[in-house]
């Protein structure tokens, strides 16, 4: 288990200007993944950073630590108060696709950061677990056009790998007006 004192000097060189500095921390939490912490400075450093350099290297010691440490510790990282945290976690989630993440990706999917509902709603996408289908659902009946068209594109290939087009499109139909559905399907696809 990091110390207090380990952990605030490893914050301290995450937020560092020197790319060494930073990389040197992350690699330091890469070699402790077992601490649950490690793993929420390693999501902090992701989201930080983005894609290239620090990030991806933390990225890849998340997705590399035991699924359940690392779900426990994305979910927890899901809600938490810092906004590029919780959308570092929601992909690091779909990354991971653990279908234990389900419930905390649905509830992000309420959150009043676009950027983290994108987040999470890509990562259902990448879970497929058909679970998510009602809460997507509901995201697409009240968000903005483009959430809308990310969420049918995810709920279209959900239709198509986790369950299988025509019972997956079947269990939506249940749960929504008809009407609703053509203009995101189009004419190719006729709910009954």
């Amino acid at each position: 288990m990091l110390s207090f004192v380990t952990r605030f000097r490893l914050k301290g060189q995450l937020k560092s200007p020197d790319i060494s500095t930073r990389s040197k921390a992350v690699d330091f939490l890469a070699k402790n993944t077992s601490d649950p912490s490690a793993v929420k400075l390693l999501v902090m450093a992701r989201s930080k950073e983005g894609g290239n350099g620090v990030g991806y290297t933390a990225l890849k010691a998340i997705e590399s630590v035991d699924s359940a440490g690392a779900v426990d510790a994305l979910l927890a990282a899901l809600r938490d108060g810092d906004d590029g945290l919780r959308c570092g976690a929601a992909k690091a989630l779909g990354n991971i696709r653990d279908p234990r993440s389900v419930e905390g990706l649905c509830a992000a999917l309420k959150d009043d950061d676009g950027q983290i509902r994108w987040a999470a709603s890509v990562a259902l996408g990448n879970i497929g677990d058909p679970r998510a289908a009602s809460a997507l659902i509901e995201v697409l009946s009240t968000s903005h056009k483009m959430i809308v068209e990310t969420h049918k594109d995810i709920l279209i290939g959900w239709c198509n790998t986790a369950l299988g087009a025509s019972k997956a499109l079947g269990q939506i139909a249940t749960g929504v007006r008809r009407t609703s559905w053509r203009p995101l399907f189009g004419k190719s696809v006729t709910l009954k």
